[in-house]
């Protein structure tokens, strides 16, 4: 089991799985960071990181995944930075 140490500093939106796995480095970031994901409550992902570069403030969380069950949250690592991120629909969404 990987342990994670994650900052008091607030996680920002870096982007959409499809468009940040187009080259190698970004595959490979993908990659690890499903393969040694942590999952997370929805509270701690709230606190970490900043909704609002996804979510506009008319779309609650709520909203976003309510139509996918198998949603989660998640911490890892996105290549040498820890990241959180939001899995629904088949998509990944990060925060670095």
């Amino acid at each position: 089991m990987k342990i994670f140490k994650l900052s008091q500093e607030i996680f920002h939106y870096l982007g959409q799985c499809d468009k940040l796995r187009c080259n190698n480095i970004g595959e490979g970031n993908w990659q690890n960071m499903i393969k040694s994901h942590i999952k997370v409550s929805q509270e701690e992902f709230e606190s970490k990181c900043a909704i609002n570069e996804l979510l506009d403030e008319d779309d609650p969380m709520e909203e976003f995944i309510g139509a996918d069950p198998t949603s989660y949250f998640a911490k890892s690592m996105w290549g040498d930075k820890p990241c959180y991120y939001i899995m629904t629909a088949g998509f990944e969404f990060i925060f670095v």
